[in-house]
This record gives C-alpha cells, structure tokens and sequence, in this order.
C-alpha cells in the first residue's frame, strides 16, 4: 500500500456510495494499492485537469466562467467534441506497438 509523509492536517471524512460508485472505488483501490490513493488522485485530477499546466487549467476556468458554466459543464462537451471527432475517423490515435520507437 502506497505511503505519504505523516502529517497532522489530514481531513476526514465519510460518504455513502451507490453500489456502482463503490464497484469503482474498490477496483481502483485494487489498482492503485488503497482507496485513499485513489481519491486523492481523483481529486487531484479534478483540482488540476488532469495535471495542465496551472495557467491552462486558469485559462480554462475562466473560459467556463464567461460561458456561465462550471468546471464540469465545461469538460463535458468539450470531451463530446474529440469524442465525436475521433468516431469520425478525424483523429488518429497511435497503437501502443506504433508508439515505440524503432531500431
């Protein structure tokens, strides 16, 4: 199970999770070694979009702002966009075998 520095100034708290929520939680805790881990990485997904540069994610953000919508309305259609965009074969997305380099 993965470790972090002791600190003092944890916060804790509870939730209830539908089964399909909790189904996730418990694959990705098996993952990723514990269900902490887990949530942390989620909620620094969140916190930085995905680790972006702290200017882009700035930028997004008040692009969302302007538009009136929050973080997640924002995301959302833009991932239907590339999601559409690479159905329609307009986005090439390179094999794992492809990716490598070749001697």
């Amino acid at each position: 199970m993965p470790r972090t520095p002791a600190r003092d100034d944890y916060f804790a708290q509870s939730f209830r999770f539908t089964p399909e929520q909790a189904a996730v939680l418990k694959e990705e805790a098996v993952r990723l070694g514990s269900t902490t881990t887990f949530v942390r990485q989620l909620l620094d997904d969140y916190r930085t979009l995905y680790g972006l540069p702290a200017v882009l994610t700035e930028q997004l953000d008040r692009e969302a702002a302007a538009l009136g919508k929050s973080r997640r309305e924002y995301v959302i259609p833009v991932l239907s966009l590339r999601a559409a965009q690479f159905l329609k074969g307009e986005i090439v997305v390179p094999s794992k075998a492809s990716s490598k380099s070749k001697r």
